[in-house]
């Protein structure tokens, strides 16, 4: 017994618990002594351990940080979408918002799809008869005088021109003019701009048509360049309708102005830019006497 005492004594006052030493030496003579030492050898054993563990855990060197890809994680990143375009489906019609920073009357060879910069072009005013034959591009073969990156051009009379638009470069800000708009041409050259002339629709939420450039009742997909809600924007319809009955639609949707634009079969060649950058033909059916085309750029 006095061994025992011996030995369990240094262990207890090593840990720092006198009170059970007091403890053990007042009931050490009773039989009890030797179960109270086994037992508190156990506590302190349990306890003990886990925390020499946990030193010994810290005194480790830290695992180096793992850098992962989403591509090593399984994850596809996707690219930020653009704002190139705002396409709204209504009433039968197709509207297009261009997120422009620029516009352009392009002459003699239409911009290619892959320009990044182009998110809308179509084609703008009429093309002469002498195109057909011609060898060719000459600013002669569009209807009308026009501004094209600035310059002024001299086009071939055409009494469907009863209206402009204009665009004016420097200050950003653009127009349409209904009957007299020489003022708009020269302007829009003054600017580093654009300008073509075209049969006006609707100016000031008002039919003004008048029977051109064809009859209320023939039948096309037509497109128009307008003004609706103090916003610039190009409308066509979905599928074949009448004139006169897209023009009512127009006037439905509360269209301020409405430019015509030219279409037919070939002459409707058409594309924009979506907002994941990716080109989407309107009409892709082309002919080669195309002459003009509204161009936004990005």
């Amino acid at each position: 017994m006095y061994q025992i005492k011996r030995l369990v004594r240094p262990l207890l006052v090593d840990y720092s618990c006198p009170f059970i030493v007091s403890y053990i030496n007042f009931f050490f003579s009773s039989k009890q002594a030797i179960l109270l030492i086994i037992i508190t050898a156990a506590f302190l054993s349990v306890s003990i351990y886990p925390f020499s563990r946990l030193k010994a855990m810290d005194k480790q060197p830290a695992a180096p940080a793992v850098a992962r890809s989403t591509k090593e994680a399984g994850v596809t990143a996707r690219p930020a979408l653009q704002n190139n375009i705002t396409v709204e489906r209504r009433n039968g019609l197709f509207v297009y918002y261009p997120a422009y920073k620029s516009i352009d009357l392009v002459c003699g060879t239409m911009p290619h799809p892959s320009n990044a910069s182009v998110i809308f072009c179509c084609e703008a005013a009429f093309t002469g008869r002498e195109r057909l034959s011609a060898k060719a591009f000459q600013h002669s073969h569009i209807a009308g005088d026009h501004v094209s990156k600035g310059t002024m051009y001299r086009g071939y009379r055409c009494v469907a021109n009863t209206g402009c638009f204009a665009y004016y470069a420097k200050s950003g800000r653009w127009e349409f003019a209904y009957k007299k708009y020489v003022h708009c041409l020269r302007k829009a050259a003054e600017q580093q701009g654009m300008a073509f002339g075209q049969t006006m629709i609707i100016f000031n939420h008002k039919d003004v048509h008048a029977g051109r450039p064809c009859r209320d009742s023939s039948k096309n997909i037509y497109r128009a360049l307008c003004e609706m809600n103090g916003r610039l924007c190009i409308i066509d319809a979905e599928r074949k309708i009448t004139y006169g009955g897209f023009i009512k639609a127009l006037m439905d949707m509360g269209v301020k102005h409405a430019l015509y634009l030219d279409m037919g079969h070939g002459w409707n060649y058409s594309f924009y830019r979506d907002n994941n950058g990716k080109v989407e033909y309107i009409h892709n059916v082309r002919i080669p006497y195309t002459t003009n085309w509204i161009t936004f750029y990005k």
